[in-house]
Formats: C-alpha cells, sequence, structure tokens
C-alpha cells in the first residue's frame, strides 16, 4: 500500500511539472512567429486585411496591429507574455477564436460528446488490451529486452502526442501563425 501512495504522490507531483513544460514549449513555439502575424490573431472579428485594404489601405493595417499588439502586451518580453498568457489561462480566460467568442464555455459545452466518445473507446480498448496480455502471458519464452534503447523510449512516449504535434503544426500554418516557406534568420 505504501508503494502504492508513493507512486500516486510522484505521479501527482509529475502532473504541473508536465503542463507547465507543455505549455511553456506551446507558447514559446507560437511566439517564434513574427509579431506582425500574431497580432493578426487578435483582430476583431469581421477585420481582414482584404477589408482594411478597403478601408483604409495598408495605413489601417498598420495602425490596427500597432494597436493589438500594444493592448495585449505582445511586445513585452517572452516571460512576461507567458506568465501573463499562463494566469488567464488559470483564472478560466481562455480567450477566443475565429468561430467562438469565448473558448472555454464552447469547450465545457462540447464535453459531454467528448466524455462519452472517450468512454466507448475504453470499453473497447480495455479488452483488447486484456486479450492481447493474455496472448503475451502464454508465450513459453519471452523476446528478449533490452535494457534502453531510442527505439522503446520513442515507442513508450504517448502515443497522442505525434498525431497532437502534426496537427499543431498543420493549425499553425493555415492559421498563418507560421509563415509557409519563411525561414528567421538567428
Amino acid at each position: 500500500m505504501l508503494s502504492f501512495l508513493r507512486f500516486l504522490a510522484r505521479r501527482l507531483i509529475a502532473i504541473p511539472i508536465a503542463f507547465f513544460i507543455v505549455t511553456l514549449i506551446l507558447y514559446g513555439v507560437a511566439a517564434l512567429s513574427p509579431i506582425e502575424i500574431r497580432a493578426k490573431l487578435y483582430w476583431p472579428p469581421g477585420a481582414s486585411e482584404e477589408w482594411l485594404a478597403l478601408n483604409g489601405g495598408a495605413e489601417a493595417v498598420r495602425r490596427l496591429n500597432e494597436q493589438v499588439i500594444k493592448q495585449y502586451g505582445l511586445d513585452d518580453p517572452f516571460p512576461v507574455q507567458y506568465a501573463r498568457w499562463l494566469s488567464q489561462l488559470l483564472r478560466g480566460d481562455w480567450g477566443s477564436s475565429f468561430a467562438v467568442n469565448d473558448v472555454l464555455p464552447a469547450l465545457l459545452h462540447r464535453t459531454p460528446v467528448t466524455a462519452e466518445l472517450t468512454l466507448y473507446s475504453v470499453l473497447l480498448l480495455i479488452p483488447l488490451g486484456l486479450a492481447s496480455g493474455v496472448v503475451a502471458g502464454l508465450e513459453k519464452e519471452p523476446p528478449p529486452r533490452p535494457r534502453i534503447s531510442a527505439a522503446r523510449l520513442c515507442r513508450d512516449l504517448d502515443p497522442v502526442l505525434y498525431p497532437g504535434a502534426a496537427l499543431a503544426g498543420v493549425f499553425l500554418r493555415q492559421s498563418q501563425v507560421v509563415p509557409a516557406g519563411e525561414a528567421q534568420r538567428l
């Protein structure tokens, strides 16, 4: 029982550490894009470069970008921006998106359907996992296991990580947060 409590304590301690590392990396990758591109994410609904070009030209785009950069502190140092973003995230202010005004209520609205799909997938995967474990246990001689290898490390990483990273890359390219084909020299 004591070993289980130690295991549980280690897992509970790892959650905020993993959360901090993942959010720092995600916010850091988004912060690598040029400030004008990031400012477009904060433009009011209905404002587009085409509309602004027709109603004020490049000067209107520049003014709106300057206003957004100042209002949201996009020109502040990275640690200040990250701390501000993280505090808003933890307070439940998840901002807005192109599709909905407030992200958090929209996510909460979709949570029951997500939970239902998760339950169905768990009900399917647990019997499959048990069956494959029984079959593996029936083998007379298990295959040799290397102590540690890069392939084993990659295999043991969370399987959701790879498709999630790929989808994040597609999203960043499609939303033009990271301009396609442009390299930044350091």
